[in-house]
């Protein structure tokens, strides 16, 4: 498991690009199946990620699934994540779900 500064700066980071973003959320649905493929991944750690450190749940506070700009970190180190749907992560739908949920951000 990384440090938790390393665990702190992976969540901060995180924040910032789902802020940026528009702050786009996945439905509790979506949560609750990414949250059932995680629980198989070998690194999944009874609450967090192995790899990241991030916790893994089906609530709304601290929850890597809640927000729809992360993506899985087995990505980052050359493997595709069972869960990736590539739609999930592009600018352009999540430019169409702030507009479907009336968002004027702006951003």
């Amino acid at each position: 498991m990384p440090s938790l500064i390393k665990q702190a700066e992976t969540y901060l980071a995180e924040r910032k690009k789902w802020a940026d973003a528009g702050k786009p959320m996945r439905s509790q649905e979506r949560i609750e199946e990414l949250y059932q493929i995680c629980k198989e991944c070998e690194h999944f750690r009874s609450y967090y990620c192995g790899i990241c450190g991030c916790y893994i749940n089906k609530g709304t506070k601290f929850n890597k699934l809640l927000y729809a700009t992360t993506i899985c970190p087995l990505k980052d180190i050359g493997e595709t994540p069972k869960w990736i749907q590539e739609k999930e992560f592009d600018p352009v739908y999540i430019e169409q779900q702030k507009v479907a949920r009336g968002c004027g951000c702006g951003s």
